[in-house]
């Protein structure tokens, strides 16, 4: 909130109930555009005092807050008791006041602005009306009237214009800017529509998005027994991105009215909605996509009684979606993680030796930088695993690459997520004000997953002990903890890959076998912490620490885990999959100290899930893969086995400390 607003709120004559919701902050930043309106278009009156575009500004403000308030009442269903409807009917009544107050300051009773003002409130009664009446006789809109109910229902703004004009004298720009205007608010309008879809839904306030759907249900025949699957249906129809496009056409229109004024603060404002808009049209895109990939994945458990099956069938499932030498998996707000994943899971399956032939054309056709996928900066997490896949095929690593890695690790041997805060700040559209410390920082998962493909490459051994020391010390200091996974198993258990390929690190394995050991259930799975259900990528990634670890020690752990995974495969051969993958703020240094985590794909604190199965299924083949090299394991499990309970390690290993 601009610090004079605060300032001059502080001194109203208002009551405490009031003056609470004046100063509300969050309604600051989702209303930053009417606290700026006066900015973006002062430089078209140039005879205006500051002191009298401030005033303006303030009482402009004030006279929208009071709208918003206005409109809540008018658009509630809820029956409220008398002392609530009294207290909300005088707050709007402070803050209407207030407003009125301000403007008197600047403009006598004779003025000319109050007709325009009272024109302009006309307009916004009417179109309030006019709204009203289409929602309570279910008449429909057509698209012309839907947009001009949407200008008529801002436009007491459009009076802040001739509040300039007035107190100016003149300007010859005063139509484009009320032009100008009425595009950007029937812009919001379609986005309001769709951000308040379910809201306006189950509050039964019917909307010009709500109708465009339900026409939509009607033409394809379909009945829905939940009204709130309409909300799927706003964007699986292609209505959602229709809205979006239209209001992006208005941005444009906007842009347009004011070209040749030279409102560069405003155009800047309007150019970066328009990017917004069509960010959150990729995303509809991207969500469409991710929904149609998963409807398409088997839900049939079919139990495979060997090893080789299910690992056969799990290739079978791998390269059935491989898309010209790619794969892709997590889609995020960056997109789909392609070059990433195809790493990973080419290292994977390199691995286990399999299909030379198939990995070697898809590192060739995998990018020269490892990043999530070719629009994104590289990645330490995404060049791990190219780094890693050139060196299990070729031996070798390409200077470039390697060059370009070994800047993620800091004088510590800690390894951060990214280095580049210029290009990162760039990439996501954050200002100086925004710190982007949590994503720069170095944390264990990244780490860890470096020290593992570190552990292969005797030319850095140098780069591999100072990683292994940072990693030694965080263990020791307190704990490893994964920062972009659900779980720390993912931590542990690719430092346990590491330490046990050297023998330098040899004595802090115990302590890690168990810590990993003592959290799988009894039925042989580890869970995902986030919803505690049992998740094959933790299994599989488990199961390969404890295999490197001691195979005779954990035998019975492993086997019980190998097992549960037979029990689970689904028929097309891949594993269901959870929300593994988290995206904290870029300010969060500490992922507990968030507060509540969404399931979703698009913004950040989100938590994403391998949607296409990629990364899971290529996890389990390769434990699979990796189990048949030992004798002691079990290659086949008992038919019509249910369950099995583990009866191996429960005890704390012998030395080990914590």
């Amino acid at each position: 909130m601009r610090s004079n607003f605060s300032d001059r709120i502080s001194r109203l004559p208002v009551n405490d109930l009031t003056m609470g919701r004046l100063m509300q902050e969050g309604a600051q930043q989702k209303h930053i555009f009417y606290l700026n309106l006066i900015d973006y278009v002062a430089p078209v009156f140039d005879k205006i005092l500051e002191p009298e575009k401030e005033q303006i500004s303030f009482a402009g403000y004030l006279y929208f807050r009071f709208l918003l308030e206005f409109d809540a009442i008018v658009d509630t269903v809820v029956e409220q008791s008398k002392i609530a409807q009294a207290q909300k009917l005088n707050c709007i009544v402070e803050i209407h006041e207030a407003a009125i107050r301000e403007l008197a300051l600047l403009f006598p009773t004779n003025s000319s602005f109050w007709l325009k003002f009272n024109k302009y409130k006309n307009e916004y009664g009417k179109a309030v009306l006019t709204e009203k009446h289409f929602a309570k006789s279910g008449q429909l809109y057509s698209e012309a009237t839907f947009e001009q109910l949407a200008a008529g229902k801002s436009a007491v703004c459009y009076a802040a214009i001739q509040a300039l004009v007035t107190l100016n004298g003149c300007t010859p720009f005063d139509n484009q800017l009320e032009r100008c205007l009425r595009h950007i608010h029937i812009a919001f309008q379609y986005l309001d529509d769709i951000d308040d879809f379910e809201a306006d839904l189950i509050s039964g306030q019917r909307t010009f998005a709500h109708q465009l759907v339900q026409e939509y249900l009607t033409e394809q025949g379909v009945q829905l027994a939940d009204e709130k699957l309409m909300h799927k249906y706003l964007y699986l129809s292609n209505v959602g991105a229709t809205i979006i496009n239209k209001a992006i056409s208005h941005f444009e229109e906007a842009i347009n009215s004011i070209k040749e004024i030279g409102l560069t603060s405003l155009e800047e404002y309007l150019i970066t909605q328009v990017e917004l808009a069509k960010n959150f049209a990729n995303e509809i895109d991207l969500l469409i996509k991710k929904t149609r990939i998963k409807s398409a994945k088997s839900s049939v458990i079919m139990p495979r009684l060997s090893v080789s099956e299910a690992a056969d069938s799990a290739f079978i499932y791998l390269t059935s979606v491989i898309d010209s030498g790619t794969w892709s998996d997590f889609i995020t707000s960056a997109g789909s993680g392609d070059t990433w994943i195809t790493a990973y899971t080419g290292r994977m399956l390199a691995e286990c030796g399999v299909d030379k032939q198939l990995i070697q054309t898809v590192l060739e056709k995998l990018s020269a930088k490892g990043s999530f996928n070719g629009s994104v900066l590289q990645d330490a997490d995404s060049t791990n695993f190219l780094v890693g896949l050139h060196w299990q095929l070729t031996r070798s690593i390409p200077d470039q690459l390697l060059d370009s890695w070994l800047l993620f690790r800091n004088e510590k041997g800690g390894w951060a997520t990214y280095q580049d805060e210029d290009g990162l700040r760039g990439r996501l559209g954050l200002t100086k004000h925004t710190t982007i410390a949590g994503w720069l920082s170095a944390h264990d998962c990244v780490s860890a997953a470096a020290a593992y493909i570190l552990s292969d490459i005797p030319s850095l051994d140098n780069v591999y002990e100072s990683t292994c020391r940072y990693l030694t010390r965080r263990l020791v200091g307190g704990g490893l903890h994964s920062y972009w996974w659900t779980s720390d198993l993912y931590t542990l258990s690719f430092t346990a890959l590491a330490f046990a390929k050297r023998t330098s690190h040899l004595p802090y394995v115990p302590q890690l076998g168990y810590r990993i050991a003592q959290n799988q259930h009894p039925n042989g799975y580890w869970v995902n912490p986030i919803d505690n259900q049992p998740n094959a990528f933790y299994t599989a990634i488990a199961l390969k620490a404890l295999i490197a670890i001691d195979v005779k020690l954990y035998q019975n752990v492993i086997q019980c885990g190998i097992n549960w995974l037979l029990m689970n495969q689904t028929k097309d051969g891949s594993w269901q999959t959870s929300h593994i993958l988290r995206i904290p703020a870029t300010n969060v240094l500490q992922p507990e100290t968030v507060k509540r985590w969404r399931k979703s794909s698009f913004g950040v604190n989100t938590l994403v899930d391998d949607h296409n199965r990629v990364f899971t299924t290529s996890t389990v083949f390769n434990i699979l893969t990796i189990s048949k090299q030992y004798p002691c394991l079990s290659q086949t499990i008992p038919a019509f086995t249910s369950s099995t309970k583990i009866t191996g390690l429960f005890t704390q290993p012998k030395d080990v400390t914590f």
